[in-house]
């Protein structure tokens, strides 16, 4: 069984959202009695509607709770939140009102609260980028809300995009407030708690990232064309096929009673709804051994009620009520660090270069000499998935290379991967203008020096510059200042680059090699894109740090450290260097230059 403790969002923000889908129930079970007595009675699809706007809407706001490391939550998610009742009290008073002026206005607010939802999902996937596939999951639901929005105005406005009949506009309004959002949510959680199961299974990201692609797919071929709308449903029926057996037989039967039942029901219901889906796709497209009568089986009314009944019911309202249930649990908590990585303040009008710190006026006097004061204080334990290092098994020599940086001189000797020759030189030009982050293209030697820095300036403490320039030319190559942070009983490295209006921020962990050198790595479980711990996630990585929102760029790095105690080996640069330092960079993956650099001690 799941252990029993309480979330982290259990609290404010979260009980008005859970407060809202009760009250939202309530009003919509009114909503159903009021068909049954045939006052102002609404359809099918508008009783869908209805549902999605006053409970599972909610319901998986609730659920897709992300607080900061220090518990509050980001504007956009209370924004969304707090508005929510209203907006879902106008838009189902848009439902009783004609299409037209009036229902338009009223349906107005909601696609105003969907695009809320909206930017919280690109506040939670930017600054970690699109891994895990669980979390791509919850953030692509939430992207794809605004679509349901807008199709819902069209529809209240009387509007017929691309020549759609009302129904098929209502319809699409449908499709993306439920297969848009609330599938790729319960299916996120799902994967949430697969790997909480410590069952993940290679078989859930392949058919994460279908589940993102196909609503959109299903939206352009009701739009332009039949087969491309039965090949996206296929598409998404196989892949929810394949995470509702995995959760079926892996996560159900792990879940406390009520949650498992309800969240059992809603997967064997998505398996009938999708099994629905592709069999009126494929009688749509209108195949010649298809009889007639056999389309007719599947017309339009006929999927409102079935389709739509399983859909809105049996997976929307059963699998977010299991889902919060089991999240009342702790079943469904994410693997990835919280938002709220402590990064630098530090940005540039324009140009930076090697006297950014003085002229600025946040230069301090400072007894550090180096990136760092002392390695020790990156000792860790080994625990679980996280290894543990030791900064005892260091050589000396690369040790008072972190510590005394100040004392050493360096050459640099870039590798650049083909096809990254001509776009370094085109972005060097660039990089000269403000002069920072300036890659070496040819063998280079650098002059530094580490000074202080005002930690009130930058935002975090024990801040120190190391600054970098080119020997021949003065021109700043790397600016950077140094700090480090602690997370989950990991001290990271963390340096930040100013930038015009930004900065570029790197925040790398230590890692011991087999010998007695190091390695920094930004990379999740042993450092680097072959030996990766898929299951381990960290606050590694390479970011864009704007006044905005911070964002995970598709970049690695591993800065392999080791000295030279033999002398009469390597080449020239390595036989008069003490430390040699081979930082490797990878975009995708892929790297894409290795920067040797051979520092020597001054006398």
């Amino acid at each position: 069984m799941f252990p029993s403790l309480r979330s982290r969002s259990d609290d404010t923000v979260c009980a008005y959202a859970e407060t809202s889908a009760v009250i939202g129930a309530v009003v919509w079970l009114g909503v159903v009695v009021s068909r049954v007595a045939d006052v102002h009675a609404l359809g099918n699809v508008e009783a869908f509607l209805a549902l999605a706007f006053l409970v599972v809407v909610p319901l998986c706001l609730r659920l897709v709770s992300t607080p900061r490391r220090d518990g509050t939550h980001s504007g956009w998610y209370r924004a969304s939140v707090y508005l929510q009742p209203l907006a879902a009290a106008l838009a189902v008073g848009s439902l009783f009102v004609a299409a037209g002026g009036t229902a338009f206005l009223l349906a107005l607010p909601w696609l105003f609260l969907t695009l809320l939802v909206a930017g919280f999902g690109l506040w939670r996937l930017l600054p970690r980028g699109a891994r895990p596939a669980e979390e791509l999951l919850l953030e692509a639901g939430a992207l794809y809300l605004p679509v349901g929005g807008f199709w819902f105005v069209a529809s209240r406005a009387s509007a017929n995009p691309l020549g759609f009949d009302d129904v098929i506009v209502a319809l699409t309004a449908i499709h993306f407030h439920y297969a848009g959002f609330v599938l790729p949510v319960l299916l996120g959680l799902t994967g949430r708690a697969l790997v909480q199961r410590h069952a993940p299974s290679r078989l859930f990201a392949p058919a994460a990232y279908a589940v993102v692609v196909s609503p959109g797919l299903i939206g352009l071929g009701i739009a332009f064309s039949p087969f491309v709308e039965l090949v996206a449903v296929a598409l998404l029926a196989v892949s929810v096929v394949t995470v509702a057996l995995l959760a079926l037989l892996r996560v159900v039967p792990a879940l406390d009673r009520p949650a498992g039942a309800l969240v059992g029901i809603s997967f064997v219901s998505i398996v009938a709804v999708v099994t629905l889906g592709f069999a009126y796709a494929y009688t749509s497209y209108g195949f010649t051994h298809v009889a007639e009568a056999e389309r007719g089986l599947l017309d339009i009314p006929t999927m409102v009620r079935t389709h739509g009944t399983l859909a809105a019911l049996g997976f929307g309202v059963a699998g977010a009520a299991g889902w919060w249930l089991a999240s009342r649990g702790g079943a469904v908590r994410a693997r990835v660090p919280a938002h709220g990585l402590p990064f630098s303040d530090l940005r540039a009008r324009w140009k930076v270069g090697k006297n950014f710190f003085d002229r600025v006026g946040i230069a301090e006097e400072t007894d550090a000499t180096g990136m760092i004061d002392d390695l020790d204080a990156y000792d860790r334990d080994e625990d679980g998935t996280v290894r543990g290092f030791d900064a005892d098994a260091v050589h000396p020599d690369v040790r008072d290379f972190y510590e005394n940086t100040d004392t050493y001189e360096m050459v640099v000797v870039p590798e650049w991967e083909r096809g990254f020759r001509l776009p370094v030189r085109l972005y060097g030009a660039v990089a000269s203008r403000f002069e920072n982050i300036h890659p070496a293209t040819t063998e280079t030697r650098i002059d530094g020096e580490v000074v202080g820095v005002d930690d009130d300036a930058d935002g975090r403490g024990d801040v120190r510059a190391w600054t970098r320039w080119d020997a021949s030319t003065g021109e700043g190559v790397l600016v950077g200042a140094y700090s480090s942070h602690v997370h989950d009983g990991v001290r990271y490295s963390a340096v930040a680059f100013p930038l015009p209006l930004s900065n570029f921020a790197g925040v790398l962990r230590f890692e011991n090699t087999d010998g007695d050198g190091l390695l920094l790595t930004t990379y999740d479980g042993d450092g680097c894109p072959d030996e990766g711990n898929e299951a381990v996630y960290g606050d590694g990585g390479l970011y864009l740090v704007t006044p905005l929102v911070p964002v995970r760029l598709p970049l690695d790095e591993r800065l392999s450290v080791r000295a030279t105690d033999d002398k009469e080996g390597g080449d020239e640069h390595e036989r008069e260097a003490d430390v040699v330092v081979r930082h490797e960079m990878y975009v995708f993956g892929r790297r894409f230059v290795t920067l040797n650099y051979y520092a020597k001690r001054e006398e």
